[in-house]
């Protein structure tokens, strides 16, 4: 792949961060989908809320981007960076339970607004260092003050457990923890346990026991004395 000259790169870098800003308004409507959802589960439907934690990721550097297109041989331009890059902005989402994971998903793929691009299931097909995690990439409109244009954001969303792992990953600095096999194999071990006491949790969830809302607890509370324990 022929290289860049210094003038190309910088050219490039100034309508990469144009795009990039354009890709962070689209994250503002799906955080803004993502709040209704968090909303209408817990409010009109009165059910636990499934989300522990929404966080806007890092808008992905002009370097970061470019790495990523080098190593995966992409053309190392913004035809390539449109057609290839999906996560330059994005969401995470983190779960207590396995199942709160697709009850999201399938509501995001519900809303209007938001456009399906792809999907990848790590929990379905685990990365061979153990990652598991859904990565769901949904598009929606952007006026840029002459067109209007559709722009991704990448919506990651894991349960706590493989969050922990994962953040762990990134705050050590093995970001690219398969490059070394010791490494590689603490985390799949590490993430393999996570995904074994995800079974066990959701199993427990579904014999019943979850707390109920606040809401409903203050409604069937509300004007009686606490019982004394027997």
């Amino acid at each position: 792949m022929e290289a860049l000259s210094h003038e190309e790169l910088e050219e490039f870098e100034k309508e990469y961060d144009k795009y990039a800003v354009l890709c962070r308004c689209s994250m503002y409507n799906v955080r803004a989908a993502v709040n209704s959802i968090r909303e209408i589960i817990t409010k009109l439907q009165g059910k636990r809320d499934p989300f522990k934690e929404i966080r806007e990721k890092e808008k992905k550097t002009f370097v970061s981007t470019l790495e990523k297109l080098e190593r995966k041989k992409y053309e190392l331009s913004m035809a390539g960076v449109e057609s290839k890059i999906n996560d330059v902005a994005g969401i995470r989402i983190v779960t207590l339970f396995l199942d709160d994971v697709y009850t999201i998903r399938d509501m995001l793929l519900a809303c209007k607004g938001l456009s399906f691009v792809e999907e990848v299931d790590y929990f379905k097909n685990p990365k061979p260092n153990g990652y598991r995690s859904l990565h769901l990439v949904m598009s929606t409109d952007i006026f840029d003050g002459e067109k209007t244009k559709k722009y991704p954001v990448e919506i990651q969303i894991r349960t706590s457990s493989q969050d922990d792992i994962w953040e762990r990953e990134w705050i050590l600095g093995f970001k690219n923890s398969s490059d070394d096999p010791s490494v590689a194999g603490m985390f799949k071990d590490m993430a393999d346990a996570a995904a074994e006491a995800d079974e066990k949790a959701l199993a427990l969830k579904n014999l019943g026991v979850i707390p109920i809302t606040k809401g409903v607890k203050e409604r069937v509370t509300k004007g009686k004395k606490p019982t004394e324990k027997q």
